[in-house]
Formats: C-alpha cells, sequence, structure tokens
C-alpha cells in the first residue's frame, strides 16, 4: 500500500504509537480474512466437491462472494474473490467485485489496491478503469486523473454509453461545462449518424444529462429538446424530464397545453410511488433527485398554468389543491397563496385577494427595523455582506411582490386602517432592497408612483435603479451612429448635435396616442408645429384605434407608424433609418412602456415627457421636460454604498414654465409647444346656490367631493386637509 500512497498523495507521516497501532490492526485484519477464508472455503467444499473442474469452482466463489457482499458480510465476501483472484489472477470479474466491496466498506485503500492490481496485471476491461476514473475524482478530488482513467475505458469501448456520462460528470465537477457538453453532443451526433441503432432507450441519460448541463448554460430551448428527447424514447421511466421540462416552457410561456401534460404526467407518477409505497414495493428511497418534487409543486405549477392563460377560475383551483397538500411552513405553500391571492385580484375579485394577502402578511411580519443606526433615508448605515442579511433572506421575493399587491389592493379598495403601518414597511423594504445592488426591487417606479405618502426622493431612486435592470452592452455603440448616411453640418443654432436634415426629424414614441388619457390630452399638438421647421414621425407602440384622437393624430403625422408587432430592436432599428432627430418617450414607467427601444439609442436626442411625473432616469435618456410640479427640485443622489451618480450625472432637467402638458385648451389659445400659460382668475367667484332641493340632508356650508376616474385617489390626505 506504500506505492498506492506514494502516487496518491496520502500522508504517510505517523508516531511511533500510531505504526504500532496500524501494525496490530492489519494483523487484526488479516486474521479475520484468514478465518473468512476458511469459512467461505468449507462453503465452497460443501458445495462444490473436490474433483470439481477449477471452472466451477470460480464461479462458485463468485456466487456465494456476491451473496455475501448483498447480506453485508463483507469479510466473507473478500474472501472469496481473494481466492477467485488465486485460481484465476487475471480475473476481471474478482477484482471489480473485489473493489466494490472495499468501496461499499468505505475502504478507499482497498479499492485503489484493486485498480492498481488490474493495471499492473494489463487487464483491459472498460468497465474498472471507468470506476477508477470515478473514485479518483469523486472521493480524491483528482479530477484531471479520473478524465484519463475514464478516458482509457473508452479506447476499450468506443461505444460504452455509461462511460461517456460519467467523463461529462467529471468535467462538470472541475466545472467545465464546455467539455461536459461537447462530450455528450459527440455521443449524439455519432449515435444520430447510425443507421443500426434500432433502441435508443439506452441513451435516456445522455439526453437526460445534456438537458440538464445546457440548461445549467443557459441555453434553455436547446435544453429543453433533449428532455423532450428523454420523455420520447422512455416515456415512464422517470419524473425528472417531465418536471424539468414543464418548468423550461412555462418560463418561457410557449406551448403551455404541452406544459400542462407533462405535469399531469408527473401527477401519476406521484400518485404511482404513494400506491407502490403503501404496498411496500418501495423499499428504499430514490436518491436521483425525483423525491424533491413534491405534489404541492406540481399543483402549483398548474396554477401558474392557469394564470398565464387568464383562465384563473381553474388557476385559483390548482393553487387551493397546493395549498391543501403543502404543509402550512413549506415554501410551496406560501408561494402559492401569493398566486392564489394575485389570481383572485385578476378576476377583480378584491375582498378575496385581500383576506389571502392579508394571511400572508401576518403569518410573516415584517422584522423590527432596529439594526444599529438604521436610516431608510441614509442607506451609507448600511453594509451588504456585512452584519446585515441580504434582503432575500428576509424578504423571499414572493412575499414582498404579495406584500406591494396587498398595498395597492388596500389602496384601490380604500381599506385605509392601519395605513401608515404599511406605508412604513414599503419604505423600509424598498430602503433595504436598494442598499444591495444585486436585488430586484419589489415594485416599480409606475406602482409606487399611485401611493399616496411615497416621497419624492424614493421614487426618483427606484426609477433610475429599475433602468440599471435595461441591456444596455458595454461597448454598445448607439444605433443612430450606424444608421447615419448624411454629412454632418453645424447645427450648433439648435444647440444640437442633428443630422443634416432640412427640416427637424421630431420623433413621438409611445402607446397611449389613441383613445387614452395621453392621446386625448396631446391630441391637438399634432396638429400645431410649424411643419417648415418640424417633420413629424410618430411611433405608436399599441395597435391604434379608430376613435376621434387617434385618427386626428394619423392625419397631420408625416409618418404615422405602427411598431406594436416589433421587438424591441427591430423598432429601434426603425427609428434609426428614419434619421429621427429628437425622440421623444411619452410612456416613461407607466404599464406598457418599451423603454427598451431608447436602450439601443436610436436618435441623438432621447427626451422624457407626458407618460408620468417622476424622474424617468436612464442615462440614455438624458433630457426630461418637467414643470415644478411633476417633478420637486431634489437631491437625485441619496448618501450610501449604492452610487447613483453615473446614471444621473449626465440627466438634464428642463423646467418649463407653467405646466408641460399642452393640454387642449392651452393650444388652441394660441400658445406653441410646453410654454402655454396658466389662465389667471382675477376673482375667485361666488359660488351661493342652495341644494337642498336635490338632497335636503346636506347642508349649503358643505361642500361635496367629486371624481370621475378611481375613487380610491381621494385618499385620507385630502379628508385631514
Amino acid at each position: 500500500s506504500s506505492g498506492i500512497n506514494a502516487e496518491y498523495g496520502v500522508n504517510q507521516s505517523c508516531s511511533k504509537d500510531s505504526k504500532m497501532q496500524t501494525k496490530l490492526t492489519q494483523l487484526l485484519s488479516l486474521l479475520i480474512l484468514l478465518f473468512c477464508v476458511v469459512n467461505a472455503k468449507k462453503k465452497i467444499t460443501k458445495e462444490c466437491p473436490v474433483g470439481v473442474v477449477s471452472r466451477d469452482r470460480v464461479n462458485i466463489y463468485n456466487e456465494v462472494g456476491e451473496k455475501a457482499l448483498t447480506s453485508g458480510d463483507y469479510q466473507t465476501a473478500l474472501a472469496c474473490f481473494n481466492e477467485l483472484v488465486k485460481l484465476f489472477p487475471n480475473s476481471v470479474v474478482g477484482y471489480s467485485n473485489m473493489a466494490v466491496v472495499y468501496k461499499t466498506m468505505e475502504d478507499l485503500e482497498g479499492e485503489l489496491w484493486c485498480y492498481e492490481e488490474v493495471d499492473r496485471r494489463g487487464i483491459n476491461d472498460a468497465e474498472i478503469y471507468a470506476l477508477w476514473g470515478k473514485t479518483l475524482s469523486e472521493k480524491m478530488g483528482k479530477h484531471q486523473k479520473g478524465i484519463e482513467k475514464v478516458k482509457k475505458s473508452l479506447k476499450m469501448d468506443p461505444q460504452r454509453l455509461e462511460s461517456y456520462n460519467l467523463l461529462s460528470q467529471i468535467y462538470r465537477m472541475k466545472e467545465d461545462y464546455k467539455n461536459a457538453i461537447k462530450t455528450l453532443k459527440e455521443v449524439v451526433t455519432n449515435s444520430e449518424n447510425n443507421k443500426n441503432i434500432q433502441d435508443w432507450k439506452p441513451f435516456w441519460n445522455i439526453f437526460f444529462n445534456l438537458g440538464n448541463l445546457l440548461k445549467h448554460e443557459g441555453q434553455g430551448d436547446e435544453a429543453l429538446q433533449y428532455f423532450e428527447k428523454a420523455i420520447e424514447i422512455e416515456p415512464e421511466r422517470s419524473i425528472l424530464p417531465y418536471n424539468t421540462a414543464a418548468i423550461s416552457l412555462i418560463t418561457k410561456d410557449e406551448r403551455l397545453s404541452t406544459a400542462e401534460k407533462y405535469l399531469k404526467k408527473c401527477l401519476q407518477f406521484i400518485q404511482n410511488s404513494k400506491q407502490a409505497k403503501k404496498s411496500n414495493l418501495i423499499t428504499t428511497s430514490q436518491s436521483d433527485g425525483s423525491e424533491d418534487i413534491t405534489e404541492g409543486a406540481v399543483y402549483y405549477h398548474l396554477g401558474l398554468i392557469g394564470s398565464k392563460q387568464h383562465k384563473y377560475d381553474k388557476a385559483i383551483e390548482y393553487y387551493k389543491k397546493s395549498l391543501d397538500v403543502s404543509g402550512s411552513g413549506d415554501t410551496t405553500y406560501e408561494i402559492a397563496i401569493s398566486q392564489l391571492g394575485s389570481a383572485y385580484l385578476s378576476l377583480g375579485d378584491f375582498q378575496s385577494a385581500l383576506k389571502v394577502f392579508d394571511e400572508l402578511y401576518e403569518k410573516h411580519p415584517f422584522p423590527n427595523f432596529q439594526y444599529p443606526n438604521f436610516d431608510p433615508q441614509n442607506f451609507s448605515t448600511l453594509a451588504p455582506g456585512g452584519e446585515y442579511p441580504h434582503p432575500d433572506t428576509i424578504f423571499p421575493e414572493y412575499f414582498s411582490s404579495a406584500f406591494c399587491n396587498l398595498i395597492r389592493l388596500r389602496h384601490k379598495t380604500a381599506t385605509w386602517n392601519n395605513w401608515q403601518k404599511y406605508i412604513t414597511d414599503l419604505k423600509n423594504l424598498l430602503s433595504y432592497q436598494l442598499s444591495f445592488p444585486d436585488v430586484k426591487l419589489s415594485i416599480n417606479p409606475w406602482g409606487l408612483l399611485s401611493l399616496p405618502d411615497i416621497p419624492t426622493w424614493l421614487h426618483d431612486l427606484v426609477a433610475t435603479r429599475t433602468m440599471l435592470d435595461y441591456e444596455r452592452p458595454a461597448n454598445l455603440v448607439p444605433l443612430y451612429k450606424n444608421c447615419k448616411t448624411f454629412e454632418q453640418e453645424d447645427t450648433s443654432k439648435y444647440g444640437l448635435d442633428l443630422n443634416n436634415h432640412k427640416r427637424i426629424k421630431l420623433g413621438y414614441l409611445g402607446g397611449g396616442l389613441k383613445r387614452h388619457p395621453v392621446g386625448q390630452i396631446l391630441f391637438k399638438l399634432f396638429s400645431s408645429h410649424d411643419k417648415s421647421k418640424f417633420e413629424i414621425f410618430v411611433y405608436v407602440t399599441s395597435p391604434p384605434d379608430d376613435s376621434f384622437w387617434s385618427l386626428h393624430i394619423q392625419q397631420h403625422a408625416d409618418h404615422f407608424v405602427d411598431i406594436s408587432s416589433l421587438t424591441d430592436l427591430e423598432a429601434a432599428k426603425r427609428v434609426a433609418q428614419d434619421q429621427v432627430d429628437i425622440l421623444l418617450n411619452l410612456d416613461l414607467h407607466t404599464d406598457g412602456a418599451r423603454s427598451q427601444i431608447f436602450a439601443y439609442e436610436p436618435a441623438p436626442v432621447q427626451i422624457s415627457s407626458f407618460g408620468s411625473y417622476g424622474i424617468f432616469g436612464a442615462s440614455w435618456v438624458p433630457y426630461q421636460l418637467a414643470d415644478k410640479y411633476s417633478i420637486v427640485e431634489t437631491e437625485y443622489n441619496r448618501p450610501g454604498l449604492y452610487d447613483f451618480s453615473k446614471q444621473t450625472q449626465n440627466m438634464h432637467i428642463e423646467y418649463v414654465p407653467h405646466i408641460y402638458y399642452p393640454t387642449y385648451a392651452y393650444v388652441e389659445s394660441g400658445h406653441f409647444f410646453f410654454s402655454a400659460p396658466v389662465p389667471e382668475i382675477s376673482k375667485t367667484p361666488q359660488m351661493n346656490v342652495d341644494y337642498s332641493h336635490l338632497e335636503p340632508s346636506l347642508p349649503n356650508d358643505k361642500f361635496i367631493f367629486c371624481n370621475f376616474g378611481k375613487y380610491y385617489k381621494i385618499t385620507t390626505t385630502m379628508f385631514q386637509a
């Protein structure tokens, strides 16, 4: 064994006492082994009388040894296999079985001795070399040596699929995913070119493992193909590919009916497994990961499919089944209950949704934010990776999302009790999340904007942080630079770096230029431009309707382009090809906004305006039109660890006089563009009206709040004013 220890780097230094103890242990093991050999010989002599040919005697040694191994009598098994290799020194079966015994006993030295003997005697056996490579990699971390042994195994038997799988597995342990994938892909390619293969069942592991590797590397589409191949060649083998394929389809929002079929097959596997356990047909637990797929999780994913298909009644049924079979402390239970609330919300059943979200909130009260010097308005008191836990550990995404839905729902239903407590928790949640750059915020700027009692600085930071999530390659070349065909001229008279056009090409991009508040407010603007100076481009991100407002805008735009069916990149290329000089973002953070189009920089000057108040927060849309009401002058860069300065240092807020929305009345008054003055009211009119004939109970010294929009916009603050 000293040679083996030297080769594999086993520490040989020990004290005299430990050496003596080792010798005594070895002597005791030898005595036990001799006893087992004698005992085994007695058994064999009884079963195989003297005079029987040695080959039969070898088979009996092997049979008795295997029985001993199965029953846990490892010493007898070793004795039998020792005798076997004495009779046949080049017996592959003897060394292989002996290695299995040592492996079972966790005797690494004995296992390695078996492999060394095989190698020393020049025995060529693919299985033994594969086992050798697996042990070197898994037990000793000698991945490169393991790869060498498995490759030698493949030279002996190039058709051995188990060795290819093992080689790929070792590459994966080495975190060399490129070669792990390459190994299995070569098997697939060679096999597909082999017309003689009739039975593809042995390739199940190849397809399934390749799918997992591709999934790990973010190649989801290709991974899905291999999971479905595994399902096709052996449909009843395992629940694993069904579950993985279903989740992949749900994530991609594709072929949801197929995903539903796969999940129902998972339920069938689970039910069969339950029945088998009841019948005592399963005596050992599975170790392939299939036991991690729970019935509650399957029902939850079926509910997700229902939600994605807008079949909310069906989704609610599945979410409830998930809750029934999941424990109340189970993560699946909490995720399912949050989705159940969202499904009720989508159905318009606000009271049921409120009840569900409240239940989740009560089970998970917010932690007491009494950290030393914690100040939600000063992020420098938090230290990511320091003494403060990561937000995901105290605010799981499903919970923080459900909490934000709860606040918006209480707002929408005018459920104002304990409102300040909810708002305080929301401020703390967002302030805490903002302190960790890798955390996705629980609410978007538009959702935050609708809530009362949210400070401007918090909305501005949420907006700025949200824009960092858009895809912006570090080496991105703005599209407008790639699409220029005209030479530059001196455009200093405009104060802008524009193309050499006879008229400035002015573009508007948004989804509300129709029967929508934006279209209803802005429509008159499009018939008020000075066409001798401006060429007007309108890009709509949602299909136009036949309303008066849409038709008016179409009539007065020089170019009206529906880009709703184009991808963000295709839409950006279209704008760049039109050589638009100035592009206005009409949506900002509203629902359905296509901000990614602006991220490609299709125009040299990009401006945000109109869609909503509050800053847009993207460095690639550096200009914003505002008035003193829509954006309160504030300090954008809060002190703290997360530095927003790079995002906002080039931001220019252009404050226009009066109000920045060019409404119908202002345009009609003859004022152009954004600078229409607010009409002066010289004297407040006296309103001595007697309403007693309308409602006798209404006193004349009171007034009535009237709101022709959403009733929740009348907040408690208004009543307290």
